[in-house]
């Protein structure tokens, strides 16, 4: 009995002797990352946002033949990375025209319904006219900086 201890005890002193030595010398499991330049830069390029600003739109809330809202709408889009920067700045004027028309036949039937905006709504609208004009793989995020509501 006092032998199977014995070697019970010198076969887990080994063990973690192993074990101190692969962590000391950084061998199998407890081997080191090896991360390069370029990948760290990689990694940096992805985290940082890259956003587009939309020249401002105004855009007036005509109710019942009055305009009862002049909005003034900031937006900021948010695309992937540089090359994707590239393949939208030529459809800005583009994007632009479809974010006033949009906002300009929904924003009247909005405020018949509710009294205070709801910038999820408009967001999530928005997202669906880039998705039809076909940049919805590019444009990761519509942000809405701005809103300033002046009486009509």
């Amino acid at each position: 009995m006092g032998k199977i201890i014995a070697i019970a005890i010198a076969i887990l002193v080994i063990l973690g002797s192993g074990v101190g030595v692969m962590k000391f010398m950084h061998l199998g499991p407890f081997k080191e990352k090896v991360v390069t330049k370029a990948k760290i830069q990689q990694k940096k390029l992805e985290e940082h946002k890259i956003y587009l600003d939309v020249p401002v739109i105004k855009v007036p809330v005509i109710i019942d033949g009055k305009s009862t809202h002049v909005l003034q709408f900031i937006f900021a889009i948010n695309v992937k990375n540089l090359n994707d920067q590239a393949l939208v700045m030529p459809f800005m004027p583009r994007i632009q025209d479809l974010f006033f028309s949009e906002l300009y036949t929904y924003l009247p039937y909005y405020f018949t319904r509710k009294k205070v905006l709801d910038l999820r709504i408009i967001k999530g609208r928005l997202q669906r006219v880039v998705n039809k004009l076909g940049l919805g793989d590019i444009i990761q995020e519509i942000l809405v900086t701005t809103v300033v509501d002046n009486p009509g």
